[in-house]
């Protein structure tokens, strides 16, 4: 499915820079140092970039889950062709296999 990032508004999609060879939205604003996640201030409200763009596409994030990024590539993309919302105890497994999986 391909998802228009022209929807989204300005102060969003005015730093996404498209990936043309891994189809990553890179994001080019703010990343929180603790984690390398995109973030973004909007109304006197920071907010996780990934979460606003899964949310403006799929609606409302379940509260049991999380969102795993299936790119695994930059921790700043913000395409939601690349979310996946899982439990917790699965996004853990997934990442320590793809640690696993670079070694």
């Amino acid at each position: 499915m391909s998802y228009d990032v022209s929807s989204l508004t300005r102060t969003i999609r005015t730093k996404i820079d498209p990936c043309p060879t891994c189809d990553c939205w890179l994001w080019q604003g703010s990343i929180d140092p603790g984690t390398g996640y995109s973030k973004a201030k909007m109304r006197n409200r920071t907010f996780l970039v990934h979460r606003y763009v899964y949310e403006h596409f799929f609606g409302d994030l379940d509260p049991d889950l999380t969102i795993d990024h299936l790119c695994d590539r930059h921790r700043n993309c913000v395409n939601p062709a690349h979310f996946e919302q899982v439990p917790l105890s699965e996004n853990s497994r997934r990442a320590a296999r793809r640690r696993w999986d670079r070694r």
